[in-house]
């Protein structure tokens, strides 16, 4: 670090950055700006009252104290590898990294960089008042040369960003799709470059096409404490997903956090003891998947909000590497305008005991019904009785077809992976309808022992295979297709399947169960 007195116009700089790095950062308020032109900034600090704190450390610390101090605060000019050395031996770990996945094969338009450009300010404007805590590192997968230029020319104005570029393509197995090889072998590189090149303890995962919320990082450096003080958390995610406002407590659940089985991804962290563990299997695709499989899972769990913190930017997206098979509920999701408080005790009811008791007081005080009640909507009844406090409500749920029905009346993903719903926890899945906290439980949890089963005993994988199944059904056995008896094994439908040209169809579903 250069120690020489700064000259006026650098000093003058520099104190305007002094001036914004206190201020607080209103994310609303710069789009505004920025989509009115105007040039002022969208924030106030109270310069005197700095200064007066100043001239107090004068009097209170030592003149060399005050020099480091202040030529801090002035120059903001710690690089990456000083910042790093000079946490890690200081055993702060504060230091969270940010791998922006920006993937190749998605980057073929004028229209995607510029999201890119876009993606770059939305993060730097966020970070701008604490860029120290969040040191950026944007991996590029290829050469893409359009994409290069727009990284390099952000990267020459901030001087918290890092740029990495993944050389080199391994030739997918065989049978393997090109995309999702692609993105899990960009993953395992990237995080490799981060922990055990850098050094770093904590990274915060984000793609491209994921828009973050105002606050995005303080939700992350708020809940970070639970990967160190509850050894059944192993990631922190910002995703919620049945997060539709329809779904959730979008009035007053700003600050709740869920404990959940189901990996939800999409804006997540995980610390370097994590990645030593998973990176000598990490698989050559579908790596989510393969997180939520309970031998790599091992009953640990993931926190996730109610109130998503990420959200789809579906330009950018496209059809996606899932072709566009959840692009119904993707684009339903919303950021929202608050911004969360979290307290030390919001964090402690997190940690498994403290959250599984209250789990158990909840499911045991909540009032049960049939599916079919819930479905027409019996619930809403309780909503007006005087004298009754609003009850939260149960249903069983017995089988995949069941929670089919459940997820199309209420709008949740159906899909199920490794036996789990998504966002369950223990079997239960939460949803807030009609002002009504609802739980679709599944039908092998006891309640007055909830907290006691470890999850892999409670999902069952051949719930894959059925909603597998499902899904083929829903596809094909309509009034308008297959007609007959709906059973892929059967004579009747392969050869339905060979006069349409569409056996290769067939033969790439793979298992499923009929039930």
């Amino acid at each position: 670090m250069d120690w020489n007195p700064l000259p006026n116009k650098q000093f003058n700089a520099s104190f305007s950055r002094l001036k914004y790095f206190c201020c607080s950062i209103n994310y609303n308020l710069y789009l505004n700006r920025r989509q009115n032109k105007q040039s002022s900034l969208a924030c106030f600090c109270n310069i005197k009252r700095f200064t007066l704190t100043f001239v107090l450390l004068i009097f209170c610390s030592s003149l060399v104290s005050i020099i480091i101090l202040f030529t801090y605060l002035l120059t903001d000019v710690i690089n990456l590898e000083t910042f790093s050395s000079f946490y890690l031996q200081n055993n702060y770990l504060f230091t969270q990294p940010q791998q922006l996945e920006i993937q190749n094969f998605l980057l073929t338009s004028p229209q995607i960089v510029e999201t890119i450009r876009q993606k770059e300010e939305q993060i730097a404007l966020l970070v701008t008042s604490i860029p120290e805590l969040f040191p950026i590192f944007v991996s590029q997968d290829g050469f893409n040369i359009e994409v290069t230029n727009t990284i390099k020319e952000f990267n020459s104005k901030i001087n918290y960003f890092t740029h990495l570029q993944h050389p080199e393509q391994k030739l997918p197995p065989a049978k393997a799709k090109d995309n999702y090889f692609k993105i899990s072998q960009h993953y395992k590189w990237a995080l490799d470059k981060i922990f055990l090149e850098n050094g770093f303890k904590t990274v915060i995962i984000t793609e491209d096409d994921l828009d973050i919320a105002s606050d995005f990082f303080y939700y992350f450096n708020s809940t970070k404490p639970l990967l160190y003080s509850d050894p059944t958390i192993w990631c922190i995610s910002a995703w919620n997903d049945n997060g539709n406002p329809s779904l959730v407590d979008w009035k007053g659940g700003i600050n709740k956090l869920w404990r959940t089985d189901f990996f939800p991804g999409l804006g997540w962290m995980l610390t370097s003891q994590l990645w030593i563990e998973l990176r000598e299997n990490w698989p050559d695709i579908y790596w989510d998947d393969w997180l939520r499989n309970n031998n790599i899972r091992q009953n640990r769990v993931c926190i996730r909000p109610e109130i998503s913190r990420t959200l789809h930017n579906l330009t950018v997206a496209g059809k996606g590497s899932s072709g566009g098979l959840y692009k119904n509920f993707l684009s339903s999701i919303r950021l929202h305008d608050k911004t969360a408080s979290f307290s030390q005790n919001d964090l402690q009811k997190l940690e498994k005991q403290n959250f599984d008791n209250r789990m158990r007081l909840e499911l045991e005080n909540s009032i049960q019904l049939s599916l079919q009640q819930v479905l027409d909507g019996k619930y809403k009844e309780y909503q007006h009785q005087k004298n009754l406090k609003k009850p939260s409500f149960i249903v069983r749920i017995n089988d995949p077809r069941e929670y089919r029905n459940l997820s199309k009346t209420f709008n949740l993903m159906a899909d199920i992976r490794a036996g789990m719903m998504r966002t369950a926890y223990l079997g239960v899945v939460p949803f807030f309808t009609s002002d009504t906290q609802l739980y679709a439980v599944h039908y092998s949890v006891n309640i007055s022992e909830f907290g006691m089963i470890s999850s892999h005993k409670i999902y069952d994988n051949a719930w894959d295979l059925k909603s597998k199944y499902l899904d083929f059904s829903e596809l094909y056995c309509t009034p308008k297709t297959w007609t007959g008896i709906c059973d892929p094994y059967s004579e009747s439908m392969r050869n339905w399947f060979k006069t349409k040209g569409w056996i290769k169809r067939l033969e790439l579903w793979g298992n499923m169960t009929v039930f």
